[in-house]
Formats: C-alpha cells, sequence, structure tokens
C-alpha cells in the first residue's frame, strides 16, 4: 500500500506534553490515534514499520510507545522486546487484532505494559495510558518552569488538559 505519508512523521512538540510514539501499519488506525493522541495534549510521531519505529524510539526518547504486532516488516513482539532491552523504563501498550490469550501472554511477556485488541475505544486507551503515566518516575522529569504564556510546564506534563493540576506530595 503507498501513501503519502512517509514511514515515520512527527506531530506535536517536543517539550512539554508526553511524547507517544505510534508504530502502526494501516493507515485509518494510524491517522485516527494520531489525530486523538493530538487532540488530548500529546506530542505524536507515526511510523508504518517496525525498523521505522525503533529508529524514531531511538531519536525522540517517546514517554509512550503504541505498538501494533503484524507489522510489515517485524513482528510486534520482537519490536517490543527490542524496545524493553533498549528502554527499560518505557511504556509499551500493544493495539491489535490478535486477541487469543497466548498472544496477550507473549506480548506482556515481550516487555509490553499494557494490550489492547482492536477495536478499541480511544477514550478508554487514553484513560489507560493517564493510568500508567501518572505512575511514572518524577525523576526524569525536567523541573517545572513559567513558560512565555504564564502557564507552569514541564517534560512530564503534570496535569491534563481539563483537569486540575496534581498539588506537589507537601502540599494538602
Amino acid at each position: 500500500m503507498t501513501s503519502a505519508y512517509p514511514a515515520c512523521m512527527r506531530t506535536g512538540t517536543a517539550a512539554g506534553p508526553p511524547a507517544a510514539l505510534v508504530v502502526e501499519d494501516d493507515e485509518t488506525i494510524g491517522r485516527h490515534l494520531e489525530t486523538g493522541l493530538r487532540g488530548n495534549g500529546y506530542a505524536a510521531t507515526w511510523c508504518r514499520t517496525g525498523a521505522a519505529g525503533l529508529a524514531a524510539a531511538h531519536r525522540t526518547r517517546p514517554d509512550v510507545v503504541l505498538l501494533d504486532l503484524g507489522l510489515p516488516d517485524l513482528d510486534g513482539i520482537e519490536v517490543a522486546r527490542r524496545l524493553r532491552a533498549d528502554f527499560p523504563g518505557l511504556l509499551i501498550v500493544i493495539l491489535t487484532a490478535r486477541a487469543d490469550e497466548i498472544d496477550v501472554i507473549a506480548g506482556l511477556d515481550a516487555g509490553a505494559d499494557d494490550y489492547l485488541v482492536k477495536p478499541f475505544s480511544l477514550t478508554v486507551l487514553l484513560a489507560r495510558l493517564r493510568a500508567h503515566l501518572r505512575r511514572q518516575p518524577a525523576a526524569a522529569c525536567s523541573p517545572v518552569t513559567k513558560s512565555s504564556f504564564g502557564r507552569r510546564s514541564s517534560s512530564c506534563w503534570p496535569y491534563w488538559p481539563g483537569t486540575r493540576a496534581r498539588r506537589s506530595p507537601g502540599r494538602r
């Protein structure tokens, strides 16, 4: 299948919101995820192959990878293994049509943190991402700074659009 889209493309900004890497060969699903993530405050990179996804992960250092298993060049299980070996703290969520119990087990054992079967709800996916990202260690975050617009900003996005900012642990 040919497309006007390159194998891998970045959308959004590198600083501020969580960075999501989508590794999905299906154009409809890839566009849906890209649009949904951008519309909910994520910086998004969309890649169509496993090789492009691995290269993008090394280049962009995402906070989360949304990974399809049925890729044209590499099996998604192998991509998950490589990502986990290279980035032990990376959040990996598998999004696939493979619904058999053995596939779920293989995906999780390969290093995925979560596994959703297609078709899935974008709102449920976003809720799962928020839940996982809340548990990410704060040590990797840059200091909170005051931007030119007067908003607090941080590389780990301390609040989500439409929600109240979280208080620091010392404040009640």
